[in-house]
């Protein structure tokens, strides 16, 4: 007779050894289940940090653009202002 303590009771069991092979069977496919949903919990995991990762990416582009559109204006802005100072200093 063999006194076993299983996880998912809260009191011990006299197993006999007839029934060690089954425990040992139980006992896996429980932790099999276990490691399973493990696997699957970090999995959907990855998926919702790469969609983070996406959306976070696009919203860095996003801003880049506008970044990148407000320099030009300036920069034409500021190609025009030196224009019309040359043709001010030459004027006088």
């Amino acid at each position: 007779m063999i006194l076993y303590s299983l996880p998912f009771l809260s009191s011990k069991y006299v197993i006999y050894p007839s029934c060690h092979l089954i425990y040992n069977a139980v006992y896996i496919i429980l932790i099999e289940s276990k490691v399973n949903a493990d696997i699957e919990k970090f999995k959907s995991e990855g998926v919702d940090m790469e969609s983070q990762r996406k959306a976070i990416l696009k919203d860095l582009e996003d801003k880049l653009n506008v970044a990148t559109e407000e320099s030009e204006q300036y920069d034409s802005q500021s190609k025009q202002t030196k224009k019309i100072l040359e043709q001010l200093k030459q004027g006088t």
